[in-house]
């Protein structure tokens, strides 16, 4: 029940990446089971529907299960084979087309990824998930073969080139400018927890194949191995490098590996030198004989013509040896393939005892249940413990996780306020500067306002005696005005009794001319009377 639990809890729908616990909780379940059966159970019944039709929630079990292939029980590659296999394998061929957000063909890749990935482990069951423990020798090169080490090789190289595919999609999806990434963005990025030490680890292992046929093999045989090593070194160099530039994907990966330059025996690898002896002069060759019956080898032209014929038989016999190498590949091929299927063959014969092993183990065990009670009893109570022990530890870790953001938040938080408390200390202390400066300034005006002030005074002295001299002219004048102006006063009553008057003489004389105007108009009203009776009477006569 916990493992459905945190399995669909890390499967959503949501375009976020799963979360470490629910991952690291399915590895620790595959000690636990020994294998991975309920980690597929829980996907065939309850997420199989999700898996096969939502690109995010495929592209999520892939790298869920890429861990566990790495990190979980041994068990967990062997019960690979098959059913799980095939799986993986239909899945890639149902998402066959586009989605908006990319992870379709993301999901193809991985695929390929993984499929490779459990067909190397079970045909080479000396490989470790991690493909190579570290600081550890290959088991493969205790006792060095070389043709199978020559095989192993180019199934190694074919490896890494689908993890730099995906790892090459992964960045082509990425913004470089981006700052601040989004879910979406995590989501994508997640696999190169497995990727990047899964690649280094398989890179390593290839060079260290490679030094060990170099020792026995000529550089000519080894020439397609040599340049195809040297491209998949320089992609996955300048992956790793682009990779260690994008801090948000850093934040995850924490340690960055380095890759190590290409080793001697790649950039200078050593030359055959053919030594061909020239026959003598004196006894031609037996394939010349020929020529010795119609030419003298003594002469240039004959010594030039049986160069020109050796030539020729070098070259074809060249022809036959690269036909002879061909041939030779070809057996290798074949050989290879038929051990690998002697190989699957033991290998599904020993897992199919180690089943009837466990199912004799199970009968037996259920035979003598009875004797075993009180053992599966201090079983159960061992597992209860190690669960509390587990649970407590895990808790302590959350509470460690917690503590420790938030003393990176309070840490954050002291480092801004000392920003801003050094910010501001500079604000006052240019401040300072600046009021010092005023002050300054305002010394050196208050100096030339002072001396300015003595001028003023001294200046001001003599305008006030100067206005003294003319105030008291003023007032002369003053004086003088007076005198004159009270004589224009005299002037100006008598003017005023003048005007009086005169303005009673126009009064009068108005008076007189209207007694005339009135006059004139009784006399012409009496004139008019006379001239208007006398018109009548002349009428009337």
């Amino acid at each position: 029940k916990e493992e459905t639990e945190f399995l669909t809890k890390a499967l959503t729908k949501d375009d976020a990446p799963p979360k470490e616990k629910h991952v690291r909780s399915a590895v620790v379940a595959t000690y636990q089971e020994n294998g991975c059966t309920v980690f597929f159970s829980v996907i065939e019944s309850r997420l199989n529907n999700w898996t096969f039709t939502i690109p995010i929630v495929g592209y999520k079990m892939l790298y869920m299960y890429h861990r566990l292939l790495r990190d979980g029980h041994p068990r967990v590659i062997k019960q690979s084979r098959g059913r799980y296999h095939d799986m993986v394998k239909r899945m890639k061929s149902g998402y066959n087309y586009k989605d908006d957000f990319g992870y379709c063909d993301l999901v193809r890749l991985y695929c390929d990824v993984i499929m490779t990935k459990i067909n190397f482990h079970l045909r080479h069951e000396d490989f470790p998930g991690l493909v190579r423990e570290e600081g550890e020798q290959l088991a493969v090169l205790r006792k060095p073969d070389m043709n199978h080490l020559f095989e192993l090789i180019s199934e190694v190289l074919d490896y890494l080139d689908l993890q730099i595919d995906v790892m090459s999609a992964i960045h082509k999806r990425l913004d470089p400018s981006a700052k601040l990434p989004t879910s979406h963005t995590h989501c994508v990025i997640h696999p190169l927890l497995n990727l990047v030490p899964e690649s280094f680890a398989t890179i390593m292992t290839i060079q260290d194949i490679y030094l060990c046929l170099a020792q026995e093999l000529d550089a000519d045989t080894l020439s397609g191995h040599r340049k195809r090593f040297a491209v998949c070194h320089g992609s996955l160099d300048r992956i790793l490098t682009l990779t260690g530039q994008l801090s948000y994907i850093m934040s995850i990966i924490r340690v960055m590996p380095s890759l190590p330059k290409l080793p001697e025996e790649v950039t200078s690898p050593k030359t055959v030198i053919l030594k061909v002896k020239l026959p003598p002069k004196t006894e031609p060759p037996a394939i010349s004989r020929a020529f010795s019956r119609n030419f003298d080898f003594h002469s240039e032209t004959a010594r030039d013509r049986q160069l020109a014929s050796l030539t020729k038989q070098v070259a074809d016999v060249s022809v036959i040896v690269d036909q002879l190498k061909a041939e030779r590949m070809e057996d290798h091929q074949r050989l290879f393939d038929k051990t690998n299927e002697v190989q699957m063959l033991k290998n599904e014969l020993a897992e199919a005892k180690q089943e009837n092993s466990e199912l004799k183990e199970q009968v037996t065990i259920a035979a003598a249940a009875a004797d075993t009670t009180d053992q599966m009893k201090a079983a159960n109570e061992r597992y209860s413990r190690l669960k509390e022990l587990y649970t407590k530890l895990r808790d302590d870790h959350v509470t460690l996780i917690r503590q420790k953001a938030q003393s990176d938040k309070q840490a954050s938080a002291l480092n801004d306020r000392t920003v801003d408390l050094q910010a501001e200390k500079e604000a006052l202390a240019a401040s300072l500067a600046t009021a010092q400066e005023e002050q300054t300034l305002l010394q050196e005006n208050l100096r030339s306002a002072e001396v300015h002030a003595a001028d003023t005074q001294s200046a001001a002295q003599e305008m006030e005696n100067e206005m003294n001299g003319k105030v008291a002219d003023l007032q002369k004048q003053l004086a003088e005005r007076s005198g004159e102006i009270e004589s224009l006063t005299a002037s100006l009553a008598t003017s005023k009794a003048e005007e009086a008057r005169l303005q009673e003489s126009c009064r009068a004389a108005e008076d007189l001319a209207a007694e005339r105007e009135r006059l004139l108009a009784e006399s012409r009203d009496q004139a008019a009377g006379s001239e208007a009776g006398m018109s009548a009477k002349l009428d009337e006569e």
